[in-house]
């Protein structure tokens, strides 16, 4: 609209500030200006405007002024900070889960919770991108072990076990791993994996075995145990025959 200040509006000071530094620049050395901010409306309704704008020159290359345009991009920004506060939820949820959990993809992890880094010996955010093998004893089997997770998930569409884990700097435990398919954009073939330490059940199942199977005064194996043995050895001989 000709005669009116541009942008048309009020802006709140961190905005009219940067903009009238771009406009200054624009009518100092020429060329176009790019500019983003919140500004106000004449009722006091906050609009954010995408601003872009040209010097003008008259015919002795004085500047005469610009010409732009302003696009309300309020929708956008609103969508991206929705998007922003969901992201940031999902971390919340994730990182106060008890469980540890991560996101899996050409087994190597894209993801990885608080709980998952702490139960396995990591600073908090520093297991993105190692191989999910890492979780397992080290050798050969560990490898394997993968493997054979994935090879569960794309027969069944699940891994549901009690297996055995490892971190760096401590002795092998137990844990609850079940895994499941994430499919989501950009990484069709991802896994989730949900990771329970149940080494306190696994030594209190083992104790109630070995005090199945052993005199409780003598600590030497009872007679289930040699039942048990005799028929494992029957089996065995059966089998080789």
């Amino acid at each position: 609209v000709p005669s009116v200040p541009f942008p048309p509006c009020d802006s709140d000071p961190a905005a009219a500030q940067a903009f009238d530094d771009e406009f200054f620049r624009l009518s100092e050395s020429g060329g176009q200006i790019d500019v983003a901010g919140v500004f106000l409306r004449r009722d006091g309704h906050p609009v954010h405007l995408s601003i872009r704008a040209i010097a003008l020159h008259d015919e002795a290359g004085r500047f005469i002024g610009a010409s732009g345009t302003a696009v309300d991009v309020s929708s956008l920004k609103a969508a991206e900070s929705r998007l922003r506060q969901s992201l940031a939820e999902q971390e919340a949820i994730l990182d106060s889960a008890t469980v540890g959990i991560a996101i899996v993809d050409v087994q190597s992890i894209v993801r990885a919770n608080g709980e998952l880094a702490r139960m396995f010996g990591y600073a908090p955010g520093t297991m993105t991108g190692l191989p999910i093998k890492v979780l397992f004893p080290e050798g050969g089997e560990a490898a394997a072990q993968v493997t054979a997770i994935e090879d569960a998930v794309a027969v069944r569409g699940v891994y549901d076990e009690d297996i055995a884990c490892r971190s760096p700097e401590a002795a092998p435990f137990w844990c609850r791993l079940a895994v499941r398919r994430f499919d989501q954009a950009g990484a069709r073939g991802a896994t989730i994996w949900i990771v329970q330490d149940v080494s306190d059940r696994k030594q209190k199942e083992q104790a109630i075995i070995r005090a199945s199977l052993h005199d409780a005064l003598t600590g030497l194996p009872n007679r289930a145990l040699l039942s048990d043995r005799l028929d494992q050895a029957i089996r065995h001989a059966a089998r080789a025959s």
